[in-house]
């Protein structure tokens, strides 16, 4: 099928941002000073965004929400593989010089398609009649985060602003920066994946309580403008602004725990069927998913926010958690539920938890830097233990990949 094909080429972008992650791992163990450090985390991070996330996106929510026919579609065929081209380009430029003109110029391509694409199943989504009945609570937070993956592009818009003014490393600049990042792990990954949680509810037939999850989304919703806020450092904005923040937060993660809570309920029907290691990544979505809001409203403390901000660990191990813990894996586990990755031999079996033990260790040690003036760094070997376990993942990744296309050949446990 179409969208198993498309699925392997998402997960073959993971699969490369592990490449990539490991080797920035290693160079800070062994300097290897082969390619700028920069541009390799520019590379990194665009095909982290644009190349896994946005990819199998893309292929889920038509999956979810359009009719059988739209994987056969032309201007969604065409559209996912004109994508695909920013993708290799953003990878290739980004490497090679950084923000620079041919980088620029894929980056505001894939941008463009983003915008045909929520255009396209926008109103395609809204034309199928089921989705008015079965899945009346998921899509609010399906539009939601289409809402917000629209608002995130005038970040990189406004990059180009600066740039022109000759305002590259200013304040301004940076705060650029971080609006693309929140409306894109606050606002479009996260709404994205907690809306498919949802419609999975809603295939299975699953009783919730629809009032309950209405609430959740319009406590997490509304604040998720004002909780970018969140992300600037209180050194530069007003102290009233300071106080919107914290509260934004606030109201964000009583929404999360909401949601939390009402999914918590349901989960023996959920995961019902499924083997322990689906188990668990289900359970580290939920983890990842609460952890998250909680982390987000505590940088609301001012004193908080001056630590995330001078130390770059942390911010690392907060990108990681949205990223790896609540994306990577509600996606796997979604995936998973609907039969496009197999989970049932040995080998995915190994490299799905391979993937959870590196995740959960490296966000162990990312997080410690809270406790600096606590634990003496100086005497662990903290580089080499990143590195290490970065490498499980690869490993773990690699395993998932291969186990997708000979699983079949190895033991069935």
């Amino acid at each position: 099928m179409v969208e198993n094909r498309w699925i392997k080429i998402a997960l073959s972008y993971l699969i490369i941002i592990a490449v990539i992650g490991t080797y920035m791992r290693l160079n800070f163990v062994v300097p290897l000073g082969t390619f700028n450090y920069e541009y390799i985390l520019h590379s990194h991070s665009h095909v982290a965004i644009l190349g896994w996330v946005y990819s199998a996106l893309y292929t889920g929510f038509l999956y979810s929400y359009t009719d059988s026919n739209a994987f056969k579609e032309k201007k969604y065929i065409y559209l996912f593989w004109l994508t695909q081209f920013t993708i290799i380009g953003m990878l290739a430029t980004f490497a090679i010089q950084g923000y620079a003109v041919f980088s620029i110029a894929f980056s505001s391509l894939h941008i463009i398609f983003s915008y045909i694409f929520i255009f396209f199943f926008t109103r395609d989504s809204r034309k199928n009649l089921k989705n008015r009945f079965i899945h009346s609570s998921s899509l609010p937070y399906i539009y939601a985060s289409l809402t917000f993956l629209f608002i995130s592009s005038i970040g990189p818009w406004s990059l180009g602003i600066l740039a022109n003014q000759k305002m590259i490393g200013s304040v301004l600049y940076r705060d650029a920066i971080y609006f693309y990042l929140h409306f894109q792990y606050n606002g479009w990954f996260t709404f994205a994946v907690l809306g498919l949680m949802l419609w999975l509810l809603e295939i299975k037939h699953i009783e919730i309580n629809k009032r309950l999850f209405k609430i959740a989304f319009w406590l997490m919703f509304i604040p998720g403008f004002t909780s970018y806020l969140l992300s600037v450092s209180y050194d530069t904005i007003p102290e009233y602004l300071t106080y919107i923040a914290f509260i934004s937060g606030i109201i964000q993660l009583i929404g999360g725990a909401i949601y939390f809570i009402e999914i918590l309920a349901s989960i023996n029907a959920i995961t019902v069927g499924n083997n322990k290691t689906a188990r668990i990544l289900f359970y580290l979505f939920l983890t990842s998913l609460i952890s998250k809001f909680i982390l987000q409203a505590a940088s609301g403390l001012n004193k908080s926010n001056h630590i995330i901000f001078i130390n770059r660990d942390i911010v690392i191990g907060y990108i990681h958690l949205v990223m790896l813990g609540l994306i990577t894996s509600g996606l796997f586990y979604l995936f998973i539920s609907q039969g496009f990755l197999k989970i049932n031999s040995l080998l995915n079996r190994a490299g799905f938890i391979l993937f959870i033990l590196g995740f959960a260790i490296t966000e162990l040690f990312l997080f410690s830097q809270f406790l600096i003036g606590i634990i003496d760094f100086s005497v662990i070997p903290y580089r080499l233990i990143l590195f290490i376990f970065s490498l499980l993942i690869l490993i773990g990744l690699l395993f998932v990949w291969f186990g997708q296309i000979y699983g079949k050949d190895f033991k069935e446990v």
